[in-house]
């Protein structure tokens, strides 16, 4: 599925960590039994390890992130338009997870928001997603915390940086945003290969109608992106729209 996610980083209740009740069978309500689920420990690579506990209680962080979008972007620009109607079909779930390395080693538990690259055609949308919602949750984390998080038995300690990457934007009109890497890539378009600074979802190509957009991104955007911003609305508001 691809995508990205961002992370708060924390601690749990001992009282996630104790045997839950599951699911009945019918064989268990023919003999009359409770059936009972104990969270454990799963294989992670050679000694790495990881468990993942129930998360429903965090769902509200979903309608909690659309909320502050739609504070943020009172005027969309269209390229932000596309990437909230991606976020408008779906694509964000929410996990509880501890890691360790090893039996006795102390648990690094987490909350994960991620967002689904859609089999490859939202790649871009679902970084641009993840570098908001990392901006929300470093913004509004105490307020999270007491109203869902401290209840759903998490306590946060911050949001975690797992996976930082560089993100600098650049919008699109109706295709969304154009991610810019620092360093060239070899990239195959329907006039040949080209090298090039930018990558865009593959959804963006198919509404444009041409993968001409790599080319015509990379002669008119290269120079300007080369100084690192993000021109995202989030972070260049006043920037030019397209």
């Amino acid at each position: 599925m691809g995508g990205y996610a961002c992370f708060i980083a924390g601690t749990v209740d001992e009282s996630l960590l104790r045997p839950r009740p599951a699911k009945r069978t019918l064989v268990d309500r023919l003999l009359k039994r409770r059936p009972v689920r104990q969270p454990r420990w799963n294989s992670l690579g050679a000694s790495r390890m990881f468990m993942e506990l129930p998360s429903g209680a965090l769902t509200p962080l979903l309608e909690r992130f659309g909320t502050w979008l739609d504070a943020r972007f009172p005027e969309p620009w269209p390229a932000t338009r596309a990437v909230r109607d991606y976020l408008d079909v779906g694509v964000a779930s929410l996990a509880l997870r501890g890691e360790r390395e090893g039996e006795d080693a102390p648990a690094e538990w987490y909350v994960q928001l991620s967002f689904s690259g859609c089999a490859g055609l939202g790649e871009v949308s679902a970084r641009v997603a993840a570098h908001w919602a990392e901006h929300w949750l470093a913004g509004e984390l105490e307020g999270l915390a007491r109203d869902i998080l401290q209840p759903a038995g998490f306590t946060p300690s911050g949001v975690g940086d797992r996976f930082a990457e560089h993100n600098s934007f650049l919008p699109m009109e109706r295709g969304g945003y154009a991610l810019y890497h620092p360093e060239p890539s070899p990239c195959h378009t329907q006039k040949g290969e080209t090298s090039t600074h930018f990558e865009v979802d593959e959804a963006a190509i198919e509404e444009l109608g041409s993968d001409d957009i790599i080319r015509r991104l990379e002669s008119s955007h290269a120079g300007l992106m080369a100084d690192g911003r993000c021109r995202c609305q989030l972070c260049d508001p006043d920037g030019p729209v397209e």
